[in-house]
């Protein structure tokens, strides 16, 4: 069992739709609704009523104050946790939603990035009995993708974004002074060099916790591996963490993109790249991608 976008989308009239018989007539609505959308706006994945999404969305979260900080936007953007002992009733309550309405004891997989970063001890404490899925990704077209793909929803506004989150909704409405400022760290230097820090940092907060996390309680894997093998993946992650997981992946069901890489992006990952050589080597990965999957673009493009 996961959380779908229609969970989020839906998610105070859940139990409602379901006891009601209204539940059909819902997602056939929402489906309508979400076939205007090309894709989810971060990048090319199609959007759908059972599509994955974060738990950050049902969890009551402050509206983000207007800041002038480089740094606090980023943060506020991609590193801030979400799951803390503030939120922690939201976030039980939604798993006894997802309980009921799945009739039986089903595994409730959960996907959140910013409470990986420099959160998962955390939530390990709050949660002793769960169990995580670490996915790693080689650091430098994670960078990229993270600048080329929140970047693109700043500039434009995504329908289905905004049906997930109001916060983001807002930022195209009214003075859109927050948007702007957004964008205008996203298209500077600066953002580059910070997510890259900030990056590097939570390589550490990773290598540093994960002793504490009992080991038959989490399992790693790379991203590479899944999209080349997302059968094997699977499986092991079910083997390893005792989990009865059938893998029914179709045939090239996934298809990574190779975004071209600005030169700065590689100069601020060259910057980085020492200090994250133990997580690399933990990770098994080069120093740098090989250069037939990693092109590099002038200064001026991506």
């Amino acid at each position: 069992d996961y959380l779908s976008a229609y969970d989020v989308i839906h998610y105070n009239e859940l139990l409602y739709n379901r006891i009601t018989g209204r539940e059909a007539s819902a997602r056939a609505g929402l489906q309508a609704r979400l076939e205007t959308e090309p894709n989810r706006g971060l990048d090319e994945l199609p959007v759908g009523v059972d599509a994955p999404e974060e738990y950050r969305f049902v969890l009551s979260l402050e509206r983000p104050r207007l800041v002038l900080s480089a740094r606090k936007q980023i943060d506020t953007l991609f590193f801030k946790p979400n799951l803390t002992p503030r939120t922690l009733g939201g976030f039980l309550e939604m798993c006894r939603k997802k309980r009921f309405l799945a009739g039986a004891d089903r595994t409730l997989v959960l996907k959140n990035p910013s409470d990986y970063y420099f959160n998962f001890r955390e939530v390990h404490a709050m949660l002793p009995r769960a169990k995580f899925i670490f996915i790693h990704r080689h650091p430098l077209p994670m960078l990229n993708s993270y600048l080329h793909g929140f970047r693109g929803i700043l500039d434009q506004p995504s329908g289905y974004a905004a049906l997930l989150d109001q916060r983001y909704a807002s930022l195209f409405s009214g003075f859109q002074l927050r948007r702007k400022l957004f964008l205008k760290v996203f298209r500077s230097d600066a953002a580059c060099q910070l997510l890259a820090r900030r990056l590097a940092e939570s390589f550490r907060y990773y290598l540093d916790n994960l002793p504490r996390i009992p080991a038959a309680q989490w399992v790693s894997i790379r991203y590479e591996d899944l999209c080349a093998d997302p059968g094997s993946c699977l499986s092991r992650i079910s083997r390893h963490l005792r989990l009865e997981l059938s893998p029914r992946v179709p045939p090239n069901f996934i298809a990574p993109r190779n975004l071209p890489v600005p030169e700065r992006v590689w100069r601020h990952y060259s910057d980085r790249v020492d200090e994250m050589r133990p997580y690399l080597e933990h990770c098994n990965y080069a120093l740098r991608p090989e250069p037939a999957n990693m092109a590099m673009h002038g200064a001026n493009s991506g």
